[in-house]
């Protein structure tokens, strides 16, 4: 058991950290799957130069454009990083908490 009496107390305090460590782990996975499953929606250049490109030439807006279609991509990148990143870390708490509480089986 994670917090039985016959543990020290720093053994069950490090396995509160660590529940709570993995719990907020869990929480960041599922946040990345959900970011990457249901992405926000990209405007069409219509769109985007509707609401963006008033004042701006059409060269500016093309820019724009351009710079915003660029940082889509750039995030979506970066969630399948952060997605990977949470995982390695939910994998390592996990094994760690295993490692803390194995207890071999007397016969």
């Amino acid at each position: 058991m994670l917090f039985s009496k016959e543990k020290d107390l720093i053994l069950r305090i490090t396995n509160m950290v660590l529940v709570l460590w993995f719990v907020l782990a869990n929480v960041l996975i599922a946040s990345n799957v959900i970011s990457l499953t249901m992405p926000g929606r990209v405007q069409t250049r219509e769109e985007f130069a509707i609401l963006n490109c008033k004042d701006a030439e059409e060269t500016e807006c093309d820019t724009f454009y351009a710079d915003y279609t660029a940082s889509t991509k750039k995030n979506f990148s970066y969630t399948n990083r952060d997605l990977l990143i949470t995982i390695s870390m939910g994998i390592i708490i996990g094994g760690t908490l295993f490692v803390l509480n194995f207890k071999k089986e007397e016969k």
